[in-house]
């Protein structure tokens, strides 16, 4: 940096109106030479005064006084001295300056303002002593770039352009994306660099700058960090039970997952779950005094992976989604059978099925002893794992298959309560008549009865029963009118029903 130092007379003046009439050498002005023409803020200096002739000799005889003052409003001068005859027409006083480049000096005589004289000097700042941080906004939205400024000063204020330090900016925001230590050039960035940062959380939160050999050279900067662009999450049970309604919760974030409380719009759902029954929640409105979270419900019908998503009307689209595994009845009919327990589709789905008990082929009693009664009895213990199903409204329906004669007809079906079996029965009953040959038939397709189970609310995913590995107490029979098998258990064909 050039150093430069000037010297001006200003005025002329004689040695009556100089320096009295006993000074012998007519006084034109004062020459200011400093000890330093480029001191450091704050570093006291010394300034030779020297009272001149017009040749700019230095008048020798001057005793007047004088009055120095400074550009530098903090500057330390001294207070008015006398020239002594002993002085010569030059003296020396200490001098301080602060503030930071050119400045001047100025001296005037106290009884002669016309004569005086001036100096400039070239005030370099000193070493670091206090940060400033500056910044262009005192908010932010969470995830965006904040910019700050870290400034390095002298004790006075003085930019610190020589500050070669090592600065480190942390947060109070443990999420925030940090710039990497910034060593300052002296040459480049002369006491101030510029840093950038992102906050992702919400709320008051500061950036410090600390130098790092130095912990007491810091300074910081506050912000008011506001939520991003919303996002909605969506919570369901991650397993649900078809036909049973789940709890879906909703709750207003932005991309950072800081809440919005004062969050208001209308949220809209759809649903992959396009089953009959299925029911997808109705728009949920937010008002703002929800806290940014609200809840619903939602029913779902088809097994397998169903995902129920949200938007809203905002700009920009908030959205979110759930996914929940449904569960629900599943039978797999038998492959064989005189007599088969097959599932009626049409009054049947994933919450309740229909069990008919159906001859598979025709099937003929004959009497031809004296006019005795004829009849079919059919009937099935078979238990069940009552976890995973209960009796529908409707439990148990006779069918066609036996349809009711004069004598008294029996039909029933139940679930027993501790050993948790569906026992079910019906049977066709004729009195004996003059009829020689009666006759019981059924044909292929017919129903004997039919019974309905009902998915438990809280069931698992399991068997209920497998006629493939039958329970010990499983039974089941057709039965001829002398009370004999006349269609054994491993002539009837029961499926697998389970949850699945």
């Amino acid at each position: 940096m050039n150093r430069s130092f000037r010297f001006s007379a200003l005025a002329l003046c004689v040695l009556a109106a100089c320096g009295g009439g006993n000074n012998p050498s007519p006084v034109a002005g004062f020459k200011l030479t400093p000890a330093s023409n480029s001191p450091t803020a704050g570093q006291p200096f010394n300034v030779n005064v020297t009272a001149i002739d017009a040749t700019g000799a230095a008048a020798t005889g001057y005793k007047g006084t004088v009055h120095l003052t400074s550009s530098d409003a903090l500057a330390v001068l001294p207070a008015n001295f006398t020239f002594a005859a002993s002085d010569a027409g030059e003296k020396q006083v200490p001098v301080t300056l602060k503030t930071a480049g050119l400045g001047s000096l100025n001296a005037v005589d106290t009884a002669n303002a016309g004569t005086l004289g001036s100096a400039t000097v070239s005030v370099q700042p000193g070493a670091a002593a206090t940060c400033v941080a500056a910044q262009t906004s005192s908010t932010s939205v969470a995830g965006a770039a904040v910019g700050i400024t870290v400034l390095m000063r002298d004790a006075f204020g003085n930019l610190a352009t020589s500050y070669a330090g090592t600065v480190k900016l942390t947060s109070t925001d443990a999420r925030a994306t940090l710039p990497p230590n910034a060593t300052f050039a002296p040459g480049t960035d002369s006491g101030s660099h510029a840093f950038a940062a992102s906050l992702l959380t919400t709320g008051a939160q500061k950036l410090t700058a600390t130098d790092v050999a130095n912990a007491a050279l810091h300074c910081e900067a506050s912000f008011t960090v506001n939520p991003a662009a919303p996002k909605l999450l969506l919570s369901i049970p991650g397993n649900a039970n078809a036909g049973y309604a789940v709890t879906v919760g909703v709750t207003v974030k932005d991309l950072f997952d800081n809440a919005i409380p004062n969050y208001s719009g209308s949220v809209t759902f759809t649903s992959t779950d396009s089953g009959a029954g299925a029911v997808t929640p109705a728009n949920l409105i937010f008002t703002g005094s929800e806290g940014g979270v609200g809840s619903t419900s939602a029913t779902f019908v088809s097994l397998g992976s169903q995902t129920l998503s949200a938007s809203d009307a905002g700009t920009p689209v908030a959205s979110g989604s759930a996914t929940s595994s449904v569960h629900g009845l599943a039978y797999s009919a038998p492959t064989s059978g005189r007599v088969r327990l097959v599932a009626n589709a049409a009054q049947s789905n994933t919450q309740v099925v229909q069990l008919d008990l159906v001859a598979n082929e025709r099937l003929v009693i004959s009497t031809f002893f004296g006019g005795g009664p004829g009849s079919f009895a059919t009937g099935m213990n078979l238990p069940l794992d009552t976890t995973r199903v209960g009796a529908d409204a409707t439990l148990f329906t006779a069918g066609n298959a036996l349809p009711a004669g004069t004598g008294t007809p029996a039909a029933a079906g139940k679930i027993g309560a501790s050993d948790h079996v569906l026992y079910t029965v019906v049977a066709r009953k004729r009195v004996a008549g003059t009829v020689f040959t009666q006759v019981t038939e059924v044909q292929p397709g017919q129903v004997f009865y039919s019974v309905r189970l009902k998915l438990q609310q809280a069931a698992t995913a399991g068997p209920v029963f497998d006629g493939a590995q039958p329970s010990p107490l499983y039974r089941a029979s057709v039965r001829d009118q002398y009370g004999n098998d006349f269609v054994g258990q491993n002539e009837i064909g029961v499926g697998k029903l389970e949850v699945r």
